[in-house]
């Protein structure tokens, strides 16, 4: 069973996708597409005035191509660092 996510705004997640490398290549209506040219990842995030739901945030996190740890409880791991949700910052906590 995974951890529980928290609720986040589509803003706070594009602040951590930037730092993740991603870019937004453009919006149609109330979706944005970030790409990540590295790996050729794309995620499409909704882009409503309210929270992402949870099973939301969580398919884009597996769209990122991070994992989410249920060891660590609220922490997703990934090649490419941690990124810890209570915070949503992409740098370690201290």
């Amino acid at each position: 069973m995974s951890p529980r996510l928290p609720r986040c705004t589509p803003t706070e997640f594009e602040r951590v996708l930037r730092k993740l490398g991603f870019v937004e290549d453009r919006q149609r209506g109330s979706h944005k597409v970030f790409v990540r040219a590295s790996d050729d990842r794309t995620v499409v995030v909704p882009w409503h005035n309210r929270d992402l739901k949870r099973g939301t945030l969580h398919a884009l996190v597996k769209g990122t191509g991070l994992t989410i740890d249920e060891r660590e409880g609220e922490v997703i791991l990934g090649k490419n660092g941690h990124i810890c949700m209570d915070c949503l910052r992409a740098q370690p906590c201290a």
